[in-house]
This record gives C-alpha cells, sequence and structure tokens, in this order.
C-alpha cells in the first residue's frame, strides 16, 4: 500500500479524535433552529448519544455556573453574531468535573446578518490541572525564597546559554536580558574573576561543586551566597543541563517582596 491507497477527508479525522474522547462539535442553523452535537460531544459531557436533544442553552447549562457568565448567550449570537473562544469547568451527570476549551464561530449572510454558529470542543481537563499544579509549586517556591532567600534554578551552562531565575532577577534588579548578556554583572566586582574561573574549571569537568559568590543586591547592598551545581545528565550520560541551589550565607536579612511574584500566579 502506498501513500495513493489512503485517502483521509476531514471528517474522517474529526470522527478518529472523537473516538479518542478528545473533542467534540456542534452546529447552529439560526434561521430553522435546527442544532446538532457530534458524538464525541455528548461523550465530553458525560451522555449517551441521543441522551439530551442538542442545544446552545443546553450545553451553557453543563458548565459550572461560576463559568457561565463568560459566555455569550443565545440571544447574543442570535441578534449579535457574537460567539468566542473561552476555557471552562463542565460538571457532568455523574459528579465528574471536566475543563473543556470552546472555540466558536458565527457565519453571516451577505447581507451581514448572522445565518449559522458552529463550535469545536476540546478536553484540556489534564493540561489545565498540570497548569493549575505548576502555578501552585511556583508560589510554593516563591514564599520560602521571600523568607529564607533560598532557590533552585535549571540552566545551561556552555554556549553563552544563561537563563536567570526569576528569584535572582528579584535580589539584583537587573533584567533577564541583561543577565543573558553578561551574567556576571551581578557579581562584586572584585569576586568576578575568582569566581568565573573556578567555575568554568568545573563545568568542563562535568562534576557537582559548590562555589560562594557575593552578589549586587537591588537595594544597593551585597549579599554573600552559596551555590550548589550539579549535573542532569540523560540516559547516555549525557549532561543535559545543570541544575543549581543557592543560598543566603547567614540567613536572609529581610523578607524579600517583590512585583515579580505577580507573575506567578
Amino acid at each position: 500500500m502506498n501513500a495513493a491507497d489512503l485517502s483521509f477527508t476531514s471528517s474522517d479525522f474529526l470522527r478518529l479524535l472523537e473516538g479518542l474522547g478528545l473533542t467534540g462539535s456542534w452546529g447552529w442553523t439560526l434561521a430553522t433552529g435546527d442544532q446538532v452535537w457530534s458524538p464525541g460531544l455528548f461523550r465530553l459531557l458525560g451522555l449517551e448519544v441521543g441522551e439530551v436533544t442538542p442545544s446552545y442553552e443546553r450545553l451553557i447549562q453543563f458548565v459550572h455556573p461560576e463559568d457561565q457568565d463568560r459566555l455569550e448567550r443565545a440571544d447574543d449570537v442570535r441578534r449579535d453574531g457574537l460567539l468566542g473562544t473561552h476555557t471552562v469547568r463542565v460538571l457532568r451527570p455523574d459528579g465528574g468535573l471536566r475543563i473543556l476549551n470552546l472555540q466558536g464561530t458565527v457565519y453571516h449572510t451577505p447581507e451581514g446578518r448572522p445565518r449559522a454558529a458552529a463550535g469545536i470542543v476540546l478536553d484540556v481537563t489534564d493540561r489545565e490541572q498540570m497548569a493549575a499544579a505548576l502555578r501552585m509549586e511556583r508560589r510554593r517556591q516563591w514564599a520560602l525564597f521571600e523568607v529564607l532567600q533560598s532557590w533552585s534554578n535549571a540552566a545551561l551552562y556552555v554556549g553563552g546559554q544563561r537563563t536567570a531565575s526569576p528569584e535572582i532577577l528579584s535580589l539584583t534588579g537587573v533584567s533577564a536580558e541583561v543577565f543573558r548578556a553578561d551574567c556576571d554583572r551581578i557579581v562584586a566586582p572584585d569576586d568576578r574573576a575568582r569566581m568565573r574561573a573556578h567555575i568554568q574549571a568545573m563545568i568542563a569537568e562535568g562534576k557537582s561543586f559548590e562555589v560562594s559568590k557575593r552578589l549586587l543586591l537591588a537595594d544597593g547592598d551585597q549579599g554573600a551566597f552559596r551555590f550548589l551545581y550539579t549535573p542532569i545528565r540523560d540516559a547516555a550520560g549525557r549532561t543535559e543541563t545543570w541544575a543549581t541551589y543557592a543560598t543566603r550565607l547567614g540567613g536572609p536579612k529581610a523578607p524579600v517582596i517583590d512585583p515579580v511574584r505577580r507573575g506567578l500566579v
């Protein structure tokens, strides 16, 4: 069999995705009021195919009450042709909760009047739950950093690839661009040569090591920090990246409160 023997339509691919429980679709002819749901949409909502009569209003009823106000109402679609993209929680009849992404479009007559609407629904529950867990972990790390001035990071230290953590940017007051161009800028001038030579030598050896640095802080002061470096290797033993853990020697002088944290929620 060669490629010429394979003939798949967009409907074939849609049925394949729906069969995996990943997506569903709906359509609405405004002039007649006829509405249809695909079998995949019934399954996403936790229903048997044909268990309820398809309608846009019925679809909204499955959405969590706290999320319903984010969706366009049926009158908005019929009168104004409004239909957007939204990620909402959906409550299934069995009590299960899923997170669905609703993407819709409205088709118009040559005169500009809405004539039909259609949408595709994607199950993004796993993606959204993972994102929420990552946000929670980031907030936990930041809370510890504010009090202890300790943090961890991962970055490449070869080929000029330097990535600063939000914590070190907050402490030193430099931008990510400045750090990327010259990461030594955050180190006290009389400490740079010693620190650079030691780190380069140890990185070349590919072994775990530690080094102390005096950093130039955003408030104009200096602080002594202990950095632990360890290589992260792939299955073949090659170094993929370096993990670092840093902590302030002698403990923090004051809690760190910085607008950077607003980007972590």
